[in-house]
């Protein structure tokens, strides 16, 4: 076990200490939700006094660049305690080695946070999907916040996978069981999440994804902005619309596209729709886009840096998310924070955020014909329309989704559970 301190001021006795249980943390290991959730909420604990003890894999070394100057704002500590990963030769990611290494991963981190908080070392521990299981196995004596995340386990469709993750959701339900609480991210998705994990209603909390706004608002300018519609042939077009996500199936732009192609004809000459992301569908809907004639329509961009995707939501006229089924859905959020109205189907925690008439349109998932109806609508409204809705939007996020509003509510519940033990 590798253990670097960052900071260490003195010792406050009243001050929160915290182990978070992530297999990873942006941007070391990644930039996926689970990533980027981690390394956000830890940077707002340390600046609210909150004390960390990070469990993940090795190395984090930007992370813990990044946190330094988090925990000295604070006057707060962290603590970096890394756990390998691989322990059989198989290929990353696999179901296989997803089979295999996660749960001796996970197993062997819950050992390790169990005896910290054995000697006293942590009040709470707060874990991140299957960590759950790890440190429920150990049997720890902290009492346990699980964040169960996406649960896309228990909502994959092909039956194949269905039937090999069939441990898995096993593993989630145990880590849940022995959890004090169980959060949720969204309202709507409350009775997915105790049904999914066999819970009571007692014991789930909402704690909600979050956006930052900080960051995001000192990326956009409109230099920035100006440079992008030249390169991407976007000034004389009088309707610009975004999607921000992986090229997946199960994120709906083949939907999309066939729902534009029905649309063209009632969408104002001249329309864009720009798609940012990586995936392994790219090659399928750039064949999609030929096929339904959609070429001078489109533009497939690829991933696209943190600075230029926050200038792309602040010059779209509309953002489109059409997925079929969701979390969170952080890059709603992300437009929304952009001030841009939105149509996106009505799945996961959508609903919470996106207001039928107020802040977009909400459509079934999978429906050609409905989105469609409400992209056409959305185009052809007054701009100041749109412009209302995308205000209403922002200041929704505003007010309840940002990371130190998160945070601080997370720490109202580690105090409640807390409390709970006394």
């Amino acid at each position: 076990m590798d253990i670097s301190i960052l900071h260490k001021p003195d010792a406050n006795p009243s001050s929160l200490r915290i182990a978070h249980l992530a297999r990873a943390v942006y941007p070391d290991h990644g930039a996926g939700g689970l990533e980027q959730h981690v390394f956000q909420l830890t940077r707002h604990l340390l600046r609210l006094g909150v004390n960390v003890e990070m469990f993940t894999q090795p190395r984090a070394d930007e992370a813990a660049a990044r946190f330094a100057a988090d925990a000295i704002a604070g006057g707060a500590e962290i603590h970096w305690h890394y756990v390998k990963y691989t322990r059989l030769p198989l290929r990353r990611n696999s179901i296989a080695d997803r089979l295999s290494n996660y749960p001796i991963f996970v197993r062997q981190m819950g050992k390790q946070a169990a005896q910290l908080a054995s000697r006293g070392g942590v009040d709470i521990v707060h874990a991140h999907g299957l960590c759950a299981y790890g440190y429920a196995r150990a049997k720890g004596h902290a009492p346990m916040l699980m964040n169960p995340h996406g649960l896309e386990d228990f909502k994959v469709t092909d039956r194949r996978k269905w039937l090999a993750y069939a441990p898995f959701r096993a593993m989630y339900r145990r880590g849940a069981q022995a959890a004090q609480r169980v959060a949720y991210t969204d309202a709507a998705l409350r009775d997915e999440v105790r049904e999914h994990l066999h819970l009571p209603s007692a014991r789930l909390a909402l704690l909600p994804n979050a956006v930052d706004a900080e960051a995001a608002e000192q990326e956009v300018s409109a230099e920035r902005q100006a440079v992008l519609r030249q390169r991407l042939q976007l000034e004389a077009s009088p309707l610009v619309m975004l999607s921000v996500g992986r090229a997946e199936r199960n994120k709906g732009f083949d939907v999309l596209l066939r729902a534009l192609a029905e649309a063209r004809e009632r969408l104002p000459s001249g329309w864009r729709w720009l798609h940012a992301g990586s995936g392994g569908e790219l090659e399928r809907l750039l064949a999609l886009c030929a096929e339904l004639g959609l070429g001078e329509n489109v533009r497939l961009l690829g991933k696209v840096a943190d600075s230029a995707l926050h200038n792309l939501y602040a010059l779209a006229d509309l953002f489109v998310h059409p997925t079929l089924y969701e979390g969170s859905a952080i890059v709603v959020m992300e437009a929304m924070l952009h001030a841009r109205a939105v149509v996106a189907t009505s799945v996961g925690g959508i609903p919470d955020k996106v207001q039928p008439g107020v802040s977009g349109w909400l459509v079934p998932p999978s429906n050609t014909e409905a989105l469609a109806a409400a992209i056409i609508e959305a185009a052809n409204v007054p701009p100041a329309v749109r412009a209302m809705m995308g205000a209403a939007g922002r200041q929704l996020i505003l007010a309840h989704y940002t990371w130190p509003t998160v945070a601080a509510r997370t720490i109202e519940v580690y105090r409640e559970m807390l409390s709970m033990n006394l």
